[in-house]
């Protein structure tokens, strides 16, 4: 998506995936952006920056229960893009200096000759059941 800045969301149903909720969760994360946010049961959240990533994600009583029927389940992992897609440089590579701007292409390339960073999962996500 060229020109796009914004946040990757994904949400992984922990039910489904077959992963046993108990007071913490053990997550590995291969992303590509700026950052990954793991939420779980949209409450507390843990932030990695460098990928890949392994978190462990305590879990707080969700309807006042940590198992069974009132555990949660649903995950969401968002990934973070790079502001670079939005404002450039898109024609070389590394940090945006003052001179970058001055050695851009004399003529618009074509949209193919632009360069962006690709953010979200880069593989699959692991997730493990932890206790304490």
């Amino acid at each position: 998506m060229p020109f796009y800045a914004g946040d990757v969301e994904y949400a992984i149903d922990l039910a489904a995936a077959a992963v046993d909720v108990d007071e913490a969760l053990l997550v590995e994360i291969p992303f590509a952006g700026s950052y990954a946010e793991v939420t779980v049961a949209g409450t507390g959240s843990v932030v990695a920056f460098e990928s890949p990533a392994v978190v462990r994600v305590p879990l707080g009583p969700v309807g006042g229960r940590h198992r069974g029927a009132g555990a949660p389940r649903v995950m969401t992992i968002r990934v973070g893009a790079s502001a670079q897609n939005l404002f450039g440089p898109w024609h070389s590579e590394g940090l945006a200096l003052s001179r970058t701007w001055a050695q851009s292409p004399r003529h618009q390339p074509a949209g193919t000759a632009y360069r962006f960073d690709p953010h979200g999962l880069t593989g699959p996500v692991r997730v493990e059941g932890r206790k304490g």
